[in-house]
């Protein structure tokens, strides 16, 4: 243990701000990119980033990057874990666990199992929520709430046993640029017998809940999210950090983004487009194992044409789909010379009539509130991608379609609420419908044909 003093002079609640936002962040950077969600990741990347930039200021750097490390490997964990990707999980675990031997070494035990405890419990929901998993993700908000709570106040009692140490001269203050400041001499003391209290569950029983035993809590979602501070800011202007929870709707999670998609006479923009597209690719792991299969051949067309638009530059934001086929088209020729893998033409075809099959059945959905899942799905397929496919693939979709879950167990699978689920049904069909028209008018025609009229 370092004999120094870390938090005598530190503003505690800018410290657990940074923490917290580390936390968070790194949580749900993990847990989107493993569900495909690249433009919230990118969002929680650059917050936490920022979040280590402050705490680099705050702490000493070999502390900060310690704590960094420990965030992102504990969410890394979880989001393996609940992917089943074992082995990359695995290595996880091992860093983690050199990390908290490496946190414990540096302040007192009971502050670092707390510090230890938010970043797995912050994993572990975005994890779960994102698995759709509700019932253990209110578990994990409700474990991870009492955690903060008990790392304030272990941060709060260290700093008063600190400052009353070094009225003594007895240590030294360990300095954020990781310099030692003598304050006088006489006997070294352990900063572990400082602190007092006890987290209120220890890492045993939290491995013990993560084998399968789930508590159910209640989950009200705060809608709340704080900023991380600019590196200037004075402790007086510190604000609430980032709530852990996000939308446990996602239904309505998607109406949002498919709201704010550029849609004008010159143009589709693509960045809000590929996000909203993004998002509705996460309801084909509600449909059955199957079907949920659909969400990678989805995805993959984002993401060629995501690579595309990174190789145009310039603003993102102002990019508009129409004129990168149109661009595509004069370069090759024509538009079926066009038709070329990994060009935005190919790619925006077929995530087109992907999209349209969902906005297909979400319509079915809300016309018919008696229908089955299976016979919406199978409105949209039917409309939108069976005739492109040969008989051979409408026969293996037909079969399954059929798998599909019952309506309830489809809202379930959708948010915590079914019937707030069920309510952003209508406007979810009605949010997707302006921008997706629009882009299979313009492939009918102004691009020879390549695309038809859906059935």
């Amino acid at each position: 243990m370092q004999s120094v003093l870390l938090l005598a002079d530190v503003d505690v609640d800018a410290t657990c701000s940074g923490i917290v936002s580390l936390a968070v962040h790194e949580a749900w950077f993990a847990a989107n990119s493993l569900s495909f969600r690249f433009g919230d990741a990118k969002v929680d990347r650059e917050k936490a980033d920022s979040a280590i930039k402050k705490l680099q200021q705050i702490l000493p750097f070999e502390l900060a990057n310690v704590l960094r490390r420990l965030a992102k490997h504990s969410a890394w964990y979880a989001a393996n874990m609940r992917r089943l990707f074992m082995q990359e999980a695995w290595r996880n675990e091992k860093v983690w666990k050199e990390c908290q031997a490496l946190l414990r070494s540096k302040m007192p035990e009971a502050l670092a199992e707390a510090i230890e405890l938010l970043c797995v419990h912050a994993g572990w929901h975005a994890a779960n929520v994102r698995s759709f998993l509700w019932s253990a993700a209110a578990y994990d908000f409700k474990r991870y709430n009492e955690t903060l709570v008990e790392m304030k106040c272990q941060m709060r009692t260290v700093q008063m046993e600190e400052q009353s140490m070094r009225m003594s001269g007895s240590l030294s203050v360990y300095q954020a640029d990781g310099n030692e400041q003598p304050l006088g001499s006489g006997r070294q003391q352990d900063c572990c017998s400082l602190a007092c209290g006890a987290v209120p569950k220890l890492l045993s029983d939290w491995r013990a809940k993560r084998r399968g035993i789930e508590v159910s809590a209640p989950f009200s979602p705060d809608g709340n999210q704080g900023e991380v501070l600019d590196m200037d800011d004075e402790p007086s202007q510190v604000v609430a950090p980032p709530s852990l929870q996000r939308s446990n709707n996602l239904l309505n999670e998607t109406v949002d983004r498919w709201k704010v998609v550029g849609c004008s006479k010159d143009g589709v923009t693509a960045a809000a487009f590929l996000l909203a597209a993004s998002a509705t690719a996460t309801i084909f792991d509600c449909l059955g194992s199957v079907v949920s299969k659909v969400k990678a051949d989805i995805q993959g067309n984002i993401d060629k044409i995501q690579q595309n638009v990174d190789k145009a530059g310039g603003d993102s934001s102002q990019l508009l789909l129409e004129k990168m086929v149109k661009s595509e088209v004069a370069a090759a020729g024509s538009a079926a010379k066009a038709m070329k893998e990994g060009s935005t033409t190919t790619a925006l075809l077929w995530l087109g009539r992907m999209l349209r099959l969902v906005e297909r059945f979400l319509g079915a959905l809300a016309q018919d509130s008696k229908a089955s899942l299976s016979d919406c799905v199978k409105v949209g397929y039917n409309a939108c991608l069976s005739p492109h496919h040969p008989w051979m693939v409408r026969t293996a979709m037909g079969v399954a379609f059929s798998g599909c879950p019952t309506r309830e167990t489809f809202y379930k699978n959708l948010g915590d609420n079914p019937a707030e689920v069920a309510s952003c049904v209508r406007p979810l069909f009605a949010a997707m419908g302006p921008s997706l028209h629009q882009l299979q008018k313009f492939m009918i025609e102004e691009c020879q044909g390549l695309e038809q009229r859906d059935a």
